[in-house]
């Protein structure tokens, strides 16, 4: 009963879990996915981890990525894989992620991006989801009407 309690209560004050997802085709761009991985460590926001989907040679990663103590893992896809194939086995990686994000492997974030899409996101009525960087807002309501 109250230690239920207490530990539901911990819980819900922790920062959700965000999936960064990087799609990439390894080695193309790979001074690119460094600096985007890199900016993945930098990010604000506590509780997130990277999925790398691959579906090119295997990836050589920095010992930054593996030694930052923030999750990560590399997903090695067949090729060629679709971008929605790709970004389904990301998703599917970490289904205890509460949100999932594209990060890019061409883009630099600044380290609050994810904490700013959050609080974004939440104060929202109703609550949205970004469709891009762009900072373009969806209500959760209207997601059945898109095709």
């Amino acid at each position: 009963g109250r230690d239920t309690l207490a530990m539901a209560s911990s819980r819900e004050r922790e920062p959700a879990l965000v999936n960064c997802l990087m799609l990439v085709r390894w080695p193309q761009r790979r001074e690119m996915v460094q600096a985007a991985v890199a900016s993945f460590v930098a990010q604000d926001h506590p509780n997130r981890t990277l999925t790398v989907v691959n579906d090119g040679a295997p990836c050589a990663l920095s010992a930054a990525f593996f030694g930052c103590g923030v999750g990560g893992r590399v997903l090695q896809m067949p090729s060629p894989a679709t971008l929605g194939e790709k970004r389904n086995a990301g998703v599917a990686a970490v289904p205890e992620a509460a949100y999932s994000a594209s990060f890019d492997d061409d883009d630099v974030s600044l380290p609050e991006r994810l904490s700013a899409n959050l609080r974004a996101m939440r104060s929202r009525r109703p609550p949205a989801a970004f469709l891009s960087a762009s900072r373009k807002y969806i209500a959760i309501g209207a997601i059945d009407n898109i095709v």
